[in-house]
């Protein structure tokens, strides 16, 4: 089955809310992370899918 951009995007999205829910229930970084800005939080939230998805592209073509 071959999964569509869009699809792999949206695995992304769900792969960092699982991080930042991991992070946030760890005492001390809960704290911190409530901390930050929203705004500064969805930029953080984008790089890291976009980190995501790159590298898992990059591990189909090798």
């Amino acid at each position: 089955m071959r999964n569509t951009e869009k699809e792999i995007k949206k695995a992304c999205k769900l792969a960092v809310e699982e991080i930042i829910f991991d992070l946030s229930d760890r005492r001390g970084l809960r704290q911190e992370w409530e901390q930050i800005d929203d705004d500064i939080v969805e930029e953080i939230k984008e790089k890291w899918q976009e980190i995501i998805f790159n590298q898992f592209k990059e591990g189909l073509s090798k």
